[in-house]
């Protein structure tokens, strides 16, 4: 896990499908632990994978839409005049 650090740290000096694989990985290994905590019966996450996406709609586009404002003011670079 180390020299995975180390080579993330790096990142900008390795390949584009090195890169890739990375990522990809980091997914793969992310989708595993939620499978094993759904597997596992821990009622949070059970709850949490019951809820209708159909409800939860509204708020998740809202919260889409103010990380993006957020990140755009965030990003916003000073004028010079």
């Amino acid at each position: 896990m180390a020299s995975l650090a180390a080579l993330y740290r790096v990142r900008d000096a390795l390949p584009l499908r090195t890169r890739t694989l990375f990522t990809f990985g980091a997914v793969a290994a992310l989708h595993a632990a939620a499978v094993a905590l759904m597997l596992a019966g821990n009622t949070l996450i059970a709850w949490l994978g019951s809820i209708d996406l159909g409800d939860a709609g509204l708020p998740l586009a809202a919260l889409l839409l103010a990380a993006w404002g957020g990140a755009a003011l965030a990003s916003r670079q000073p004028r010079n005049e």
